[in-house]
Formats: structure tokens, C-alpha cells, sequence
């Protein structure tokens, strides 16, 4: 193979080459002069063991990783099976339509899930466009999101409720010069793959605050939540005039930048009410 199918990275080099007439990548992390011998050897080594862990454990996770066939520690190299394939980023540039591009988003999404269903977090995984609001949460909340460096994080020790929450994500959003925010609830009753319908549908009419519709029927939703959902939708179509099939609906994009000026009024559940104009 020549040298210029290596790739370089901050810390190391992927070198294609031959193991017993296996095709093979080679990880090479390479010595760091600025630091001190001693520390540069152990860091590279233990890096070299925490990752060979870590590509097993997807590989049993069910995430197709690389098959290792050799891991030598005095150089700091993994080699392991190379997989012909295409580059993600590449993937999404190539097919045409939006909907070909969610798609792809949401198998890769459903990859990450398994990963993180087995605890093992990938550190280059951008999550940097995601907003937690921990509305003074009881349990192991804040321990979980530690593991998501990148995450923004919005914690107070007290419950406020649902609104105020909303609130608070929505200034964050503002603040950092986001558009759109899309909200879901985490009850089951939402299909997070719809989201692509959220996308398509602002493209189309940009600015729009969107409501998804949920199917209320007997087996997903009780006869009081049915019943407070209808009395919702006839009051707001009462004091506005306009009807809605779901006023309650938790699944939502909003126009954030639109919101910065707005003054509520309540801070629980009626917000939901309160944002659709």
C-alpha cells in the first residue's frame, strides 16, 4: 500500500495494509515528543486498551465494528478488519432528496441508540445541538447527562414545571442563535421518525410553529385524558377560532427566534396551549 492512503489524526494514523493476506487497517498512535516519556507511554497504551474494549463492546452491542486481529501495546497499534464502505458525511452529501437524508440520519441514530443502550458513549458524536432542561429532577438525572460532554444544560434544584422548563430551553436557544426547537414527549406516544415530517413541513413554509397529531384511540389513551384533550380543543377554539384537533399535542417545532419577545402566562401543562397564535 502506498503512504498515501494513510490518513492522519491528531494522536494517530490509519495505515491500510496485509495481515495473512487479510486486507487490514493498522491504528497507530504515535509517540508525542512534547511530552514526558514516560507518560506518553503509558497514556498511548492505555488509550490502545480502552479502545479495543470499546470496539468489542459495540461489536456485542450489535454495532458493526471492525474484527481486531492483533493489538500490540509496545507500539500502541490496533489492527483490525477493514471494512470497504463509504464516509457518513459523503453518504449525506450523495443521495438527493431530504427524505433519503433522514432516513440515513435516523439508522445511524438508531446505531448510536444501541450504543448508548450498553453504555458506551462515543466522544465524537456531536451532540452539541441538543438542550436538557433538568426541571429539578429527583432521581439520577444529572449523574446520566455527565456522560454527554457536549450536551447544554439547563438545572435548577427545584420543580417548576413543564412551562417554566420550556421556557427556560427556548431562552437558551434564543440566546445561542438557534431558528427551530422540536419538543416530544417521552410518554410513547410519539414516533421520534416523524421528525423528518417537521423538517419537510418548515422547509415548505418557513417561520410555521408545527403540532403534531397524536391517535388518541381506546388502547393508547385513557377516557379522562381523552376527554381533557377535547375539552382543550373546543376552548381554544372558543376564545381564538380557530380549530385544532390536538391543543395538548407535546410533539412540536417552534420558530424559537419568534418566541423572545412573548410573555406567558402559566407554567405547567397550559403552556402547551398558550404557545399556539
Amino acid at each position: 500500500m502506498s503512504t498515501k492512503d494513510n490518513k492522519w489524526g491528531a494522536e494517530a494514523i490509519l495505515q491500510r495494509d496485509e495481515w495473512l493476506e487479510y486486507q487490514v487497517l493498522k491504528k497507530i498512535r504515535l509517540p508525542k515528543t512534547y511530552r514526558i516519556e514516560q507518560i506518553d507511554n503509558e497514556l498511548r497504551r492505555s488509550r490502545t486498551i480502552s479502545e479495543s474494549k470499546l470496539i468489542i463492546a459495540s461489536r456485542d452491542a450489535g454495532v458493526k465494528t471492525p474484527f481486531i486481529f492483533d493489538i500490540n501495546l509496545e507500539t500502541a497499534t490496533i489492527t483490525m478488519e477493514y471494512i470497504e464502505g463509504q464516509l457518513f458525511k459523503d453518504l449525506l452529501n450523495s443521495v438527493g432528496t431530504l427524505e433519503d437524508k433522514l432516513h440515513y440520519v435516523f439508522l445511524m441514530g438508531m446505531k448510536v441508540g444501541k450504543l448508548h443502550t450498553n453504555d458506551i458513549i462515543h466522544g465524537d458524536l456531536t451532540t452539541s445541538n441538543v438542550i436538557v432542561v433538568n426541571d429539578g429532577s429527583s432521581d439520577n438525572t444529572l449523574v446520566v447527562l455527565e456522560k454527554f460532554k457536549t450536551l447544554h444544560i439547563i438545572s435548577y434544584s427545584t420543580n417548576r414545571g413543564k412551562g417554566y422548563a420550556l421556557k427556560k430551553g427556548f431562552e437558551y436557544a434564543v440566546d445561542k442563535g438557534f431558528q427551530y426547537a422540536i419538543t416530544i414527549d417521552a410518554d410513547g406516544q410519539h414516533n421520534a421518525d416523524d421528525i423528518r415530517l417537521f423538517v419537510k413541513e418548515v422547509q415548505q413554509v418557513p417561520g410555521s410553529l408545527i403540532v403534531g397529531v397524536r391517535d388518541l384511540n381506546p388502547i393508547r389513551s385513557s377516557r379522562g385524558s381523552k376527554f381533557a384533550n377535547r375539552f382543550s380543543n373546543f376552548w381554544f377554539r372558543f376564545t381564538t377560532g380557530i380549530k385544532l384537533s390536538d391543543t395538548q399535542s407535546g410533539f412540536r417545532l417552534y420558530p424559537v427566534q419568534l418566541l423572545k419577545n412573548t410573555k406567558f402566562f402559566t407554567n405547567i401543562n397550559d403552556i402547551k396551549r398558550d404557545l399556539i397564535p
